[in-house]
């Protein structure tokens, strides 16, 4: 038989448990982590305002430009740190369930 009903007609909602609202997503939590933390890496390196010759252009990227991607590059760095702990508190807390 088709699934198809199923997606017209979908089956009643339900109440979750309190087990299911409370626990956290490890892999979505540690993958979020390691792109934030990849991406403020990148973001926090000089490498996306140099050109072929490896100089930076100081008209197309002012000082104030880098200066912003930078910080955004830490505080995205940071969120990542800040997820890395939640990963570790997570395996903290099945470790010692």
């Amino acid at each position: 038989m088709s699934n198809i009903l199923s997606v017209f007609n979908p089956p009643p909602s339900r109440d979750l448990s309190d087990a299911e609202l409370g626990k956290a997503c490890l892999p979505c939590t540690a993958i979020q982590s390691f792109v934030a933390m990849a991406g403020g890496a990148y973001l926090n390196s000089p490498n996306q305002f140099k050109d072929k010759a490896g100089k930076i252009d100081f008209v197309k990227h002012p000082l104030w430009w880098q200066r912003s991607v930078r910080g955004a590059g830490i505080v995205l760095f940071g969120f990542g740190a800040y997820r890395a702990g939640e990963v570790i508190q997570i395996l903290l807390e099945d470790r010692f369930e």
